[in-house]
């Protein structure tokens, strides 16, 4: 509603995939990998430079899922909060409320089963130990089946962006 709720929305925004992104690089380094994160307008990514590290699927799965659990930790602790903090004291439950919001709701989606989603590498970690050789075909196929079926329950809700983004995931995978 106004300038000053937009700009703290971003600066919530930013310090959460920042915060995400290096939850997998300090889980990606405990590994022996060597991380680079990218930050841009959709999100950010982390890679990893170099040779070195352990390319264990398990180890990517722990990698994958250490971004949304960071995220889910600081939602939670905020939520939390929420109920320590004065009822008339707006601006601060209006924080704590981007804060729960930006990692507890994009920590949920982006543990969804579809790549390049954190849950789509994860279900290439668990693929990864019991079937190494179909990584990619069982990966491919759940994230398709899945982003198809993400994206026609948001149309059907009535979130056609969610549902477009979700079923362009699809396509690309």
């Amino acid at each position: 509603g106004s300038l000053e709720a937009f700009a703290q929305w971003l600066l919530v925004v930013f310090l959460s995939i920042l915060l995400h992104e290096m939850a997998h690089a300090f889980a990606g380094r405990a590994f022996g990998r060597s991380p680079e994160i990218q930050i841009y307008a959709w999100g950010g990514r982390t890679s990893w430079s170099g040779v070195g590290g352990s390319s264990k699927p398990v180890h990517d799965l722990m990698i994958a899922l250490a971004g949304p659990l960071a995220g889910m930790v600081v939602a939670g602790v905020c939520l939390l909060s929420r109920t320590r903090v004065d009822p008339e004291n707006l601006a601060t439950l209006g924080l704590l409320r981007d804060i729960v919001w930006v990692n507890g709701a994009w920590g949920l989606v982006d543990l969804l089963p579809i790549l390049p989603l954190d849950g789509g590498v994860a279900l290439g970690g668990l693929v990864g130990m019991v079937r190494p050789a179909r990584v990619e075909s069982v990966t491919r196929l759940v994230s398709v089946v899945m982003a198809c079926v993400a994206g026609a329950v948001a149309i059907a809700k009535g979130q056609s962006m969610m549902g477009v983004f979700a079923l362009w995931l699809g396509f690309d995978n």
